[in-house]
């Protein structure tokens, strides 16, 4: 995670692959991103700047 103009920035530039048939597990500390991650690729939201 990273601090960018002062806003806390979750998900910046991830690019992700996932096998098929493996199990990915998202771990992290409170704050990280990992519900943003979720969401966005269930395309429950879109993803947006900040």
């Amino acid at each position: 995670m990273r601090i960018v103009n002062a806003y806390r920035v979750a998900l910046l530039d991830l690019n992700l692959t996932f096998d098929r048939g493996s199990l990915t597990v998202l771990m992290g500390p409170s704050g990280s991103g990992k519900t943003a991650l979720q969401t966005t690729m269930g395309c429950l939201r879109e993803s947006h700047s900040g």
